[in-house]
This record gives C-alpha cells, sequence and structure tokens, in this order.
C-alpha cells in the first residue's frame, strides 16, 4: 500500500466510525445509512488484503531466507572438498562460492557444484563426504527452487491484491461522495457534528473536503447602447 492509498484508508476507517457514533442520524434502515455500511464493508476488505499480502510476503521470506542459508552452508563444504577432489585437474577448479548471494545466484551456482561433484563423486566420498551427501545437496536445492518459485507466487499474489485495494478504494470513495452530500444535508442544523465530519472527511496532506454547488448565473443581453455624440460631432460639422 502506498502513502497516498494508506491515507486514504486511514481516511475510510474515520468516516467508517464516524457513521456508527452517529447512528441516530444515520440510522442503518436509512439510505445513508446503508451507505456508512458500504463505507465499513470497503474498510473490512481493505484490511482482509493487507493482512494476506503480508502474510504471503512474510512466509515467502522467511522460506527463502532458511532454505537458502541451508544450501550456502552445505556449497560451502562442497566448496573446500572440491578444491582437493579437483587438485592436479588442468584449468581452474569450477567449486568457487559465488560474491553474489541473490537465491536466483545461490541456486544457480548450487546446480553447477552438482554437476562438477557428480564427476568426481569417489574423490569427495574418499575425503570424507556422506555416500548420501549428492541425494542430501539435491533435497536441499529443489527446496531453495521451490521457496524461489514462492517467492514469485507471493510477488503476482501482491499485485493481484494492489489491484483489489484500487478497486475498493474507488468503490469506497464513490460512496463518501454520496455521503458528501447526504451528511451536509441531515446535519445542516447540526455545525458541531458537520465540522467533525468534515474532520473525519479530511485527508492528510490535503485541505478539508467540502462540498460545493456550482451556482448557475443567467446571462443577460445587455441593450445596444447609441455612438455618444463627441463621435458624431465632426460629422455633422463636415455636413454643414
Amino acid at each position: 500500500m502506498t502513502r497516498a492509498q494508506r491515507r486514504k484508508y486511514e481516511m475510510f476507517v474515520r468516516v467508517r466510525n464516524f457513521g456508527t457514533v452517529n447512528r441516530d442520524a444515520f440510522p442503518e434502515s436509512a439510505v445513508s445509512g446503508q451507505t456508512f455500511g458500504q463505507v465499513a464493508e470497503a474498510v473490512a476488505a481493505l484490511e482482509e488484503h493487507l493482512t494476506r499480502r503480508t502474510q504471503a510476503r512474510a512466509e515467502a521470506s522467511k522460506v527463502k531466507a532458511t532454505t537458502r542459508a541451508a544450501v550456502t552452508r552445505y556449497m560451502r563444504a562442497i566448496a573446500a572438498t572440491g578444491r582437493q577432489a579437483a587438485a592436479g585437474e588442468w584449468g581452474t577448479h569450477p567449486f568457487r562460492m559465488p560474491t553474489r548471494k541473490s537465491a536466483p545466484v545461490v541456486l544457480t551456482t548450487a546446480r553447477l557444484f552438482m554437476e562438477e561433484a557428480e564427476r568426481r563423486k569417489d574423490k569427495f566420498v574418499g575425503l570424507g563426504m556422506p555416500p548420501t551427501f549428492l541425494a542430501d545437496f539435491q533435497k536441499l536445492v529443489d527446496d531453495l527452487a521451490q521457496a524461489i518459485n514462492l517467492r514469485q507466487d507471493s510477488k503476482g499474489y501482491r499485485r493481484k491484491a494492489q489491484v483489489g485495494l484500487e478497486s475498493t478504494l474507488a468503490s469506497g470513495f464513490a460512496a463518501i461522495r454520496n455521503l458528501d452530500v447526504t451528511v451536509a444535508n441531515r446535519l445542516r442544523e447540526d455545525p458541531a457534528r458537520l465540522a467533525q465530519w468534515d474532520g473525519a472527511r479530511r485527508i492528510e496532506g490535503q485541505g478539508a473536503s467540502t462540498v460545493t454547488a456550482k451556482a448557475v448565473v443567467p446571462t443577460m443581453a445587455l441593450p445596444e447602447v447609441a455612438p455618444p455624440l463627441v463621435a458624431l460631432q465632426p460629422a455633422m460639422e463636415k455636413a454643414s
């Protein structure tokens, strides 16, 4: 949720609370009360979107961080052993830990380690690695790949949630615009509660919300005015 959306959400909450406190003026049976109910539904929908999006992000981040750490620890063991297993071979040994620590980089490097270690499996076992080290490592690599996919799915869900937020904000604003008129009319003789409404309706960083009606001013045709005599004087003198 952006800062602007957060401020709008907070305004929705204040408007909902205003309707609850002033239910005597806006009962549920009235159209105005039902409109306040629409705002309350918008608040509930926004809170649900925020909760699910936050949970998805936290869960995905936690799984990815834990799994990446486990893969990295195993990679260090393979890298240390691999330097000995590849000793005497021509060229640079392939067991180099990545300088970048992002999950996709770690995953790519781990898969390379798997391939290179498979070629030297007997040497690895001879250097003390358990016979099942490749299967154990493969399980961790698969878990990391799944965690990365979960993270991508979480991003997709957050994008979907963002669309839901925008749609809910739009429908909530439509209801509040109707209330701008209804509340002003209903509380016209109650300036104290009308001031409370203005405070609830205000969005932080913006001016107070007001409802104004443009007055229609009729246009009148102006009568034609005869030219001034001063302008006619030279022509009269010339004629004489």
